[in-house]
């Protein structure tokens, strides 16, 4: 993952090391919603949450020979997994040196270390130079992050006309007074910072140089399956894990919150496609 503007990057990072508590190996080494294409489909979560990285796959378009840089890459999943289909290299970023381990293990055990790499960063400085990636991508990270900043250094690091690829959560509508205490324990519980609108993007993205080429709401396809999905692994993991407990990621609480909110419709899932193209860069 990658720091967010509120909170410190070690706290976050620490967020994602006990993350690594739950059971990697059971999830696919995704710790990402799935995508189910309706309310008929009894796809299980592991193979949906691959069918929502095959999502972010297609659009970013790279093949053998390209390079893409996945922000906030989590424990390698998507990584391994984007490498394989499209036969690219793949660096992933992250600031919890504990899942960043388990990417590196992933990688070994795979024989996947000519394509694969991972190093410790954080999304809203990333350690490259301009130019140095065909896409960009990051799946449920920019909550953790400063939007506006993060985006910069994508269209920073990424070559005129390459993509990037997002998946984020946003407000889909405005919490009442009543449920305020919900989203803030939410945002607490996950360190994130104040959500974006849908409607915030193409001003974010025109600030950093990108031209939007999609933006799909799929918080119908992802949430109300995906968090039911996670609940059994998550709660067998408080059971054993010898991490600590607390309202964190791994912990039902955590999961109630995100639940609550998704349910009551103030909290929605969203695809975003954009390209850079240097002329739309404003001047400083």
């Amino acid at each position: 993952m990658a720091r967010s503007s509120e909170f410190a990057d070690s706290a976050v990072g620490a967020l994602y090391d006990r993350a690594a508590h739950l059971p990697l190996e059971q999830l696919g080494f995704n710790l990402h919603v799935g995508y189910w294409e309706d309310s008929q489909d009894e796809t299980p979560y592991r193979e949906a949450a691959e069918r929502l990285t095959d999502l972010v796959t297609k659009r970013l378009r790279v093949g053998p020979g390209r390079r893409s840089l996945d922000v906030g890459c989590g424990a390698g999943g998507p990584a391994l997994r984007v490498a394989r289909a499209t036969g690219s290299t793949v660096v992933g970023v992250n600031i919890s040196r504990e899942q960043l381990a388990f990417a590196c293990a992933l990688a070994e055990r795979e024989e996947m270390t000519d394509l694969l790499s991972f190093r410790h960063a954080d999304g809203t400085a990333l350690p490259f130079d301009a130019d140095s990636f065909d896409a960009v991508w990051a799946v449920e990270s920019m909550p953790h992050m400063d939007r506006a900043r993060v985006l910069r250094e994508m269209s920073r690091v990424v070559r005129p006309g390459g993509r990037v690829v997002i998946t984020d959560m946003f407000a889909r509508k405005p919490a009442a007074e009543a449920r305020q205490e919900v989203l803030e324990r939410f945002r607490e519980a996950w360190m994130v910072g104040p959500l974006a609108s849908i409607g915030d993007y193409p001003a974010l993205l025109r600030d950093a140089g990108l031209r939007l080429l999609e933006l799909a709401d799929l918080t119908e396809h992802v949430l109300g399956r995906s968090l039911p999905s996670l609940a059994g692994p998550v709660d067998g993991a408080q059971h054993t894990s010898a991490g600590p407990a607390g309202a964190e990621v791994g912990d039902q609480a955590a999961l109630a919150y995100l639940a609550d909110l998704a349910e009551g419709g103030e909290l929605g899932y969203l695809l975003l496609v954009a390209e850079y193209l240097p002329e739309l860069t404003p001047v400083p």
